[in-house]
């Protein structure tokens, strides 16, 4: 059968060349989308770190600034990397000032997952910062007190910092 030309004829449906473009884009489309979700994934995670650290270093700067005799003894002083320390159950017997802050000073170490599985904190119940190799830090910086959360996104390091003055009053 001989190949027939119509002139002004025109052919419905769609090729394959157009079916394929319309597969691209929406695959592109698609991407896109799932890039987004994961960027928005990424930055929700950090935020939410990010209150968790700063509900820490909230927490220990109340506390400092109510036990000022414990602060102005250095009993809060901690460095990155040093292990949360023994503690006295506050919880369940009255404590000296020194003692609870010790207690309290413990009970902030917990809080960072660094320290988490620790022996310390196996019986607490405090909630985490939340990334792996977060950690904090209590110094002195002249007459005030330092306190810096330190925690990882990835491998991006991030902190946040505040100082409990010697009057015992915390100002970021």
């Amino acid at each position: 059968m001989p190949n027939v030309r119509i002139k002004g004829a025109r052919i419905k449906g769609s090729g394959l060349i157009e079916v394929l473009a319309a597969l691209v884009i929406i695959n592109i489309v698609f991407l896109t989308f799932l890039f987004g979700q994961k960027v928005s994934e990424q930055r929700s995670q950090g935020v939410r770190v990010q209150a968790s650290a700063a509900s820490a270093l909230n927490t220990m700067a109340d506390a400092i600034a109510m036990n000022t005799t414990a602060a102005n003894a250095n009993v809060y002083a901690i460095a990155f990397g040093a292990p949360p320390p023994a503690s006295p159950a506050c919880d369940v017997r009255p404590c000296t000032a020194l003692e609870f802050a010790r207690y309290q000073l413990a009970h902030w170490k917990c809080r960072f997952d660094k320290w988490h599985d620790h022996r310390v904190c196996q019986s607490s119940s405090d909630m985490n910062v939340g990334s792996a190799g977060d950690d904090g830090y209590i110094g002195r910086r002249g007459s005030d007190i330092e306190i810096i959360v330190r925690w990882y996104i990835g491998k991006e390091q991030f902190s946040v910092t505040t100082f409990v003055s010697s009057f015992g009053s915390p100002f970021n």
